[in-house]
This record gives structure tokens, sequence and C-alpha cells, in this order.
């Protein structure tokens, strides 16, 4: 028998804890006990050398284990890892989220400055304004195609290009490019 007292186990749950024990300890202790005492009286987890002992008062045969015994261990251990699962268990629960607004409620407006090298100020672009090609090309490498044309490697035009939009792509280009896109890649170019 051991002495009284608390055994090692309940003696670091009491020093992690702070002095308090849990409930879940408490329950997963329980649990295992229970569990270790149901494999004692287990009838059916002995080897075939063992699954009968013999009274040694009579000589008579007796099956090892007791069923019963193991059986009330069990139902015990089943109670405890029942209160217990919660507490080990994750519980996953719906969050509800808000829907986004269908159309924005305030307009927003954005105003372009563009700057040449020097740092003068040589356009002023309001939101939805044509960008004129003059102030897109200066931001293009001379001599390509798209600088001296406004076309794509394609020859099909971009036409008029907006602030605040982002630029659209030509549904000709779109078509001479299907086998190698899909839809979801030109989605932003709408």
């Amino acid at each position: 028998m051991r002495k009284r007292g608390l055994n090692k186990t309940t003696r670091e749950l009491l020093h992690t804890s702070n002095g308090k024990l849990l409930a879940k300890d408490v329950l997963e202790a329980c649990m295992l006990r229970t569990y270790a005492l149901s494999q004692l009286y287990d009838p059916l987890a002995r080897d075939d050398n063992e699954r009968v002992r013999v009274d040694p008062k009579t000589g008579a045969e007796e099956p090892a284990g007791d069923a019963k015994q193991f059986l009330e261990f069990a139902e015990a251990t089943a109670r405890f890892a029942k209160w217990l699962a919660p507490y080990q268990s994750p519980k996953l629960s719906a969050i509800a989220i808000k829907e986004a607004p269908s159309e924005l409620q305030e307009e927003t407006t954005f105003t372009v400055n563009i700057f040449n090298e020097r740092g003068a100020q040589v356009a002023k672009i309001v939101d939805g304004e044509v960008v004129e090609d003059a102030d897109w090309k200066a931001y293009l490498k001379h001599g390509t195609k798209l600088y001296d044309s406004g076309k794509d490697v394609f020859g099909n035009d971009y036409g008029p290009q907006l602030v605040g939009q982002t630029p659209h792509v030509p549904d000709m280009t779109k078509t001479a490019l299907a086998d190698v896109t899909d839809d979801a890649f030109w989605s932003p170019f709408q």
C-alpha cells in the first residue's frame, strides 16, 4: 500500500496550476486509474497460459480475471472519458461574417499629378478622366511597338485608359492568347 499523501503526478499538477488542481486533470487521472484497474480484471487480456487459474484449496480451474469487476471499471472509465472529452477535443463553431456592402457607401476620387524628370508638374488628372497618350508614354521604353503605336504585340489598340481604372486588355488579344491563358488570368483587366 502507498503512503498517505499526494503522489508525484498530483504534486506536479498542483505546482503547475498555482496550487489549484484543475477539474480536467482530476478527470484524466481518474480515467487513467479506472482504465488500469479494468485491465487488471480483464478476462480476455491474458495469454493462453493465464486464461485459467487453479484454486489452491480445491484444485478447480477458474477463469482468470473477473468479468463483473472488469465491466464496472470499464464503465467508470467510459464515464470519465466522456466527461473529459470536451476539454481535450477542440470545439469548432461557425463564425458569422458581416457581408460586404453591395456598393460603396461613399465615392472616392483620386487625383493623379504627373511630374517630369526635373520634378515639375506637367499634368493633373482627376479620377475617371482619360489619360492622354503622352502622359502614359512617358513611362514606356522609346522605340517599342506600344510606345510608337499605342498597340499591343498583336496590333490591337488598348483604347482610352481612364484614371482610377485597371487598364483594359483588348478582347482580340485575349482571344489570341486563349490557348495559354484562362479567364481567371484576365479577370483584373476586364
